[in-house]
């Protein structure tokens, strides 16, 4: 063990931290390392460059720079180094590097940090980084956007019946499909921006002196790959961190999966159109989905506030929204369905109303918060995979 550990700290020092073919110079952002340092990494000085971290790291089998170089481009500024490196969204923080680190400089609470910079740089306008720079204007951000969600539903309120679990009293269907377009297309519209800034900041080859036919094979094999482990089956996460964990992620991820299809058919098919009995196919869909997508989230709230894991010692604002709203949409959606079956006229349009709140935010924060994982660490492993697959091909047919 102390040999291989040996062996993958030499291949992770002898890594350059820059390109001696580059032909433009690297900018220093002086203020990085403090920037990181209150988004979560507060022990990032303690570095020392060792590549314990990257030897540890189960998912650094033939990325010898992960995290090791990633931690040292942070410490001496370089902050377009660091947003151009597809690993930056390898890690699941299962905190085997911070455990081992001799110095403990915590490297996995070092790349959430880096992660919450990166979401805040890819965001046009810089958006996310109100979320992201200090606790006042993370908080301020989502009390306005709450605000403005209230205010919105009672400005376009019905006259509800108490006596009858009737949502369509209480706020149009015909209104809330209209406003569910809206916002579906701001979102969209977001996360294209977002998705074209990051790639102009990634760092990736074209490869052009391969082969065209090459190239198309190791781009779609890689995505197909990247797609089918990766998103799908999030197989990686079951290098680095507890069974329970990886169960957890996937019901939150699937059950997601499932209430967006069952919103999807309710859009398409026309709101308030679906009967209760005998329960069509669409709405026992999104009931199982919505089980498991609370039971994700109630399990990541759990861990958070017992703090019983590396991963969740420390908690920025950020995280807590997330899966703060995350919960509350589970929760009060689940509710609202048992309310309209029991008939519960009071309740039912009472966690309408709440739930429709909450949705509302969690949807407009998604391309500017933890949700943008979702989109970033995909493409990100894709790329990644693509990279390694044309190292491979390189090396099998001796192209230099």
């Amino acid at each position: 063990m102390q040999q291989t550990l040996r062996r993958t700290q030499a291949a992770a020092l002898e890594q350059p931290l820059f390109d001696p073919t580059e032909k433009t110079a690297t900018q220093i952002d002086p203020t990085l390392s403090s920037k990181l340092q209150k988004l979560g990494a507060a022990r990032l000085v303690r570095c020392y460059n060792c590549g314990t971290c990257t030897a540890i790291c189960p998912l650094s089998e033939e990325n010898a720079e992960f995290p090791r170089t990633l931690i040292r481009y942070a410490i001496i500024g370089a902050k377009e180094k660091l947003l151009s490196s597809p690993s930056l969204w390898l890690c699941y923080y299962c905190g085997e590097c911070s455990d081992s680190c001799p110095r403990d400089a915590d490297p996995g609470a070092f790349l959430m940090a880096a992660r919450r910079y990166a979401i805040g740089q890819y965001s046009w306008g810089k958006v996310a980084s109100v979320f992201y720079d200090n606790q006042v204007s993370s908080a301020a951000g989502i009390l306005a956007l709450t605000l403005i969600a209230i205010f919105g539903f009672l400005l376009m309120m019905g006259n509800p019946n108490v006596s009858s679990p009737n949502l369509q009293a209480l706020f149009s269907f015909q209104v809330l499909h209209d406003i569910g377009l809206v916002l579906g297309g701001l979102v969209g519209v977001s996360v294209f921006a977002n998705v074209a800034i990051m790639m102009r900041c990634l760092h990736f080859d074209l490869h052009r002196d391969v082969p065209i036919t090459g190239r198309i094979k190791v781009w779609v094999s890689s995505l197909v790959n990247s797609v089918a482990k990766s998103a799908l089956a999030q197989t990686n996460y079951l290098k680095c961190t507890n069974r329970n964990r990886y169960v957890a992620h996937m019901a939150l991820f699937w059950g997601f999966v499932g209430l967006a299809v069952a919103t999807t058919v309710d859009f398409v098919i026309g709101i308030g159109k679906i009967p209760l009995y005998p329960v069509p196919p669409q709405r026992a869909l999104g009931i199982l989905s919505g089980i498991a997508f609370t039971a994700g989230a109630g399990y990541y709230f759990l861990k958070r506030f017992k703090k019983d894991e590396r991963h969740v010692k420390s908690s920025h604002l950020s995280d807590w929204t997330f899966v703060v709203l995350m919960l509350l949409a589970g929760v009060t959606g689940l509710l609202l369905t048992l309310s309209m079956y029991e008939d519960f006229g009071v309740a039912a349009q009472s966690l309408y109303a709440i739930h429709l709140v909450v949705v509302f935010d969690l949807i407009l924060l998604a391309p500017f918060t933890k949700f943008a994982h979702a989109v970033y660490r995909p493409l990100a492993i894709w790329i990644d995979q693509a990279e390694l697959n044309f190292r491979m091909l390189r090396a099998k047919d001796g192209v230099r």
